[in-house]
């Protein structure tokens, strides 16, 4: 069985700049009222938002 941790950004340290969302190929971050939110079931863990968030937002 496969054990698959999913992102979550941080409320509290996402400014909903949209740098994630834009680089997301698989579309899983949407922001919302400058927040931004990850779909696991579109996510795939690939990371690329993690390295475009500035201020440490998505684990």
């Amino acid at each position: 069985m496969e054990n698959k941790k999913s992102l979550q950004i941080d409320a509290e340290r996402c400014v909903g700049c949209r740098k994630c969302e834009n680089t997301c190929i698989m579309e899983a971050i949407t922001i919302i009222d400058e927040v931004g939110y990850i779909d696991i079931s579109l996510c795939n863990n690939c990371g690329m938002c993690i390295s475009v968030c500035h201020k440490h937002a998505i684990r």
